[in-house]
């Protein structure tokens, strides 16, 4: 008999396999490897992942802990975002990289063994302040908002003024700026869309935007 052919690339991994992924003590590379996609494309997976889950999940849960609907609302937006998921079985990627991220920004519960809730809340503030820094340095005197202040303001009209927009949907650093341009245009437009809510561009200013993206698309 002969065999039937996925209508899928690559299908899911073993159990096995895919805890192996997932695993604390395993480093990024053995996944990243069985993708079989160019470092570009999975740093374009990657940033798109965490805004979604900044968006859609409770990044106070781990990926497993997550209630069903937030997950299922996540998993609607990947086609249009990354249509190339559409070659693996059931998306099997996002599971593996949301669990690996999840584990890395979710809080610590408040009975945490060795930690007073009091620490714990210290370390929470302290965090909340360092991102509100961090936050607040790209928009000014830091070097690395540079290649994203210079494509905002080479938009016609100018759209300097929503850098801090832009820093907070995960677009914060030059080389996940650069990693954005390395999209289509589809792509981006798709993210942009999606993410309407906390840039506030009006259709006018997406569209210049995304003009100002093509003729930017080179590292200096």
């Amino acid at each position: 008999m002969s065999a039937v052919k996925s209508r899928w690339s690559i299908a899911c991994p073993h159990a096995d396999d895919l805890d192996k992924f997932k695993s604390k003590g395993q480093t990024i590379k053995p996944f990243f490897q069985a993708l079989q996609v160019s470092p570009v494309k999975f740093k374009q997976f990657q940033v798109t992942l965490q805004s979604l889950a900044q968006q859609y999940l409770d990044l106070k849960e781990q990926f497993q802990n997550q209630q069903q609907w937030r997950v299922d609302n996540l998993m609607r937006q990947v086609p249009q975002i990354i249509p190339w998921m559409a070659d693996f079985e059931d998306a099997w990627p996002v599971a593996v990289y949301l669990t690996r991220y999840l584990r890395n920004v979710a809080r610590p519960p408040r009975n945490w063994p060795g930690i007073r809730n009091n620490q714990v809340r210290a370390s929470r503030s302290a965090a909340r302040r360092k991102r509100t820094i961090d936050r607040a340095s790209l928009t000014s005197s830091s070097p690395d908002s540079g290649p994203l202040k210079k494509l905002l303001e080479s938009a016609r009209p100018s759209l300097a003024d929503f850098l801090p927009n832009f820093v907070t949907i995960g677009i914060d650093t030059t080389d996940t700026l650069y990693a954005f341009l390395e999209w289509t245009n589809a792509e981006r437009e798709a993210f942009l869309v999606k993410e309407e809510d906390n840039i506030h561009l009006t259709r006018f200013q997406r569209a210049s935007f995304l003009m100002a993206c093509k003729r930017f698309t080179k590292r200096p």
